[in-house]
């Protein structure tokens, strides 16, 4: 074997199609190396291998189409077949001498990112990883060409069908969607032909080791058929011709079946024992907080994804499938939109993507849209009067989890906003950070004050109840109406005329937060307030000017508690103020 080896591997090297074919790729790698990383300063390497894999269509059946063809054309094979060297020791030579050739380049682009490294902050494990697909890919690329030379004499007839075979294995994915958008038991076999679909599921950032598997037997499976076509050759003229066909025959959907068998094995397992998450920030990794609230659900939760199983996002498949290995209590069921095209509807009127989730149980359920699973910027481009997208993040896990605790949870956060003051409204992003953390928000208006049809301490949310209770404590004589009914004033008085002379604004300050509760049931506490008429009338005063400073220009939305606080701490200066004079007291002698 060692001896082929040398002996393609230099005629490949005293001819020009090695150095041509080392050329030609390196030049398209570093062209869009240069525009992609360089001049535009994109991070990730995985951008030049995806877009440079149509190369292999047009090198590799050049690179191959000789090294079988021209030898059973000029009749040299019978030399290699005579000679005490296996027929898969002349196979495997060869191979490897082509794999040598295209190594070359490989080896070459791992600079590449220490390039790239220089000049900022690059995701190393992302980079190698491309680089691995890309020379897996090769690889199998390379075995097809070797196999399909062998079972012709012509080199032209070896390179077009090499270029139809990797056109097909290329293009099968969108083959098979033209197909069947919902999948019948043809399309299942031809995925078995899908040459980039693994390769792109390595380049997402996880080192899937089926789709490795997937490389490496498929490519040995076509050696072995190349193996077993120049077998054939051998015994063409024998008398065991009958024997060795039936053998071979047999031999060969061994290979095959057990190819299947290994490859449908490994797209069975779950994605956390066959998919390593490589990307620098673990993006398809589920953090400790998500495993452990997922281990302990109790209710069931079924995960409706909008998407042709087939046709799926694989990136979003491989999360959804690691959340289902958590928990026997998550369902993941795929809904063909094709098939079922309402069936959205029961959950949401709007219109939602394709591989977008609906995530549903007993008691509620939420849609989750696939452009909020990435992330993404906007740039303008004025050469073009147009924007330009880029994804800049994955946020599956985040939605996916957000989501199954707005469906479990018995109570949910509100937020209330207050309107009709020039207030600002909420940004997109705040809205989108309050729908993530399950938070809903709603305007609250004055009769709602008023009746107390808002969330908030039990006995503080409604001013009817409040005003009942005050008028009744005044009515018994418990309290003097002098601090509640000024405090209330002086606080209308002062945000009415700070406040843009706004009475609807007005009145929502009086009737929100704690200033009814506090004007009658704590700002007159005995102990605290002061005891004469004059004194709760300057209590009163100094209660409304704090509370309305601290509502308009503080950092408390509040104010009622500080302001009653700090007026206590002046009540001993206010009754000394205050107290009247004793009826007979003399004057003080001169």
């Amino acid at each position: 074997m060692l001896a082929i080896y040398k002996r393609e591997l230099k005629s490949y090297f005293r001819s020009f199609i090695g150095f041509l074919f080392i050329a030609v790729t390196l030049f398209f790698l570093g062209l869009y190396f240069s525009v992609y990383n360089l001049m535009n300063g994109y991070p990730y390497f995985a951008y030049v291998v995806s877009s440079v894999t149509f190369l292999f269509m047009l090198t590799v059946p050049i690179l191959t189409m000789r090294i079988l063809a021209e030898e059973k054309r000029s009749k040299t094979d019978q030399l290699i077949l005579t000679a005490p060297v296996s027929v898969g020791g002349i196979v495997m030579g060869k191979f490897l001498a082509l794999l040598t050739i295209f190594a070359i380049p490989v080896a070459i682009i791992c600079f590449y990112p220490l390039i790239m490294a220089q000049y900022g902050s690059v995701p190393m494990g992302e980079a190698y990883l491309s680089i691995l697909a890309y020379f897996l890919f090769g690889m199998t690329a390379i075995a097809i060409g070797l196999f399909l030379s062998s079972v012709t004499e012509s080199q032209v007839i070896a390179a077009v069908l090499t270029f139809l075979v990797l056109f097909l294995g290329y293009m099968m994915d969108s083959i098979c969607s033209i197909i069947s958008s919902t999948g019948n038991l043809l399309t299942k076999l031809l995925r078995c032909f899908d040459l980039y679909t693994p390769f792109s599921n390595l380049l997402n950032g996880t080192l899937d080791v089926s789709s490795i598997v997937y490389y490496v037997s498929v490519t040995a499976l076509v050696l072995f058929l190349t193996v077993q076509s120049i077998q054939k050759r051998r015994y063409s003229m024998s008398v065991k011709n009958l024997s060795f066909s039936a053998y071979s025959t047999g031999m060969i959907a061994v290979a095959v079946a057990l190819v299947v068998v290994v490859n449908i094995i490994m797209g069975e397992m779950p994605s956390g024992w066959t998919a390593i998450d490589m990307t620098s920030q673990k993006l398809y990794s589920l953090t400790d907080q998500t495993v452990d609230y997922v281990k302990n659900m109790q209710d069931d939760v079924t995960i409706y994804v909008l998407v042709n199983q087939d046709n799926q996002d694989t990136t979003l498949g491989q999360t959804l499938q690691r959340y289902d290995d958590l928990s026997d209590h998550i369902t993941v069921e795929y809904v063909d939109p094709t098939v079922n095209p309402m069936f959205y509807t029961q959950y949401t009127t709007g219109n939602i993507s394709t591989n977008s989730l609906i995530v549903v149980s007993d008691k509620r359920s939420k849609v989750i849209d696939y452009n909020d699973v990435y992330e993404s910027s906007y740039d303008f481009d004025y050469s073009t009067y147009s924007y330009n997208t880029t994804t800049t993040g994955y946020d599956g896990e985040g939605q996916i989890t957000s989501a199954l605790d707005y469906v479990l949870n018995d109570d949910m956060p509100k937020v209330y906003m207050t309107t009709g003051h020039n207030e600002l409204s909420l940004s997109n992003t705040f809205t989108s950070a309050l729908n993530k953390e399950n938070v809903d928000y709603e305007t609250v208006n004055l009769m709602d004050l008023i009746i107390g049809r808002i969330p908030g301490t039990i006995g503080e949310v409604s001013v009817i109840a409040l005003l009942i209770g005050g008028i009744y404590m005044i009515a018994r004589k418990v309290i003097s109406p002098r601090i509640p009914l000024i405090y209330i004033g002086t606080v209308a008085v002062f945000v009415f005329v700070f406040g843009g002379f706004d009475v609807q604004y007005m009145l929502s300050e009086i009737c929100a937060g704690g200033l009814v509760f506090g004007a009658f049931f704590m700002a007159t506490d005995y102990v605290t307030s002061p005891i004469t008429p004059k004194g709760q009338v300057v209590y009163g005063l100094i209660l409304g000017i704090l509370t309305g400073t601290f509502r308009l220009w503080g950092a408390s939305p509040e104010g009622v508690s500080y302001a009653i606080i700090l007026s206590n701490l002046m009540v001993p200066l206010i009754e000394r103020v205050t107290l009247p004079t004793a009826f007979g007291k003399e004057g003080q002698k001169k």
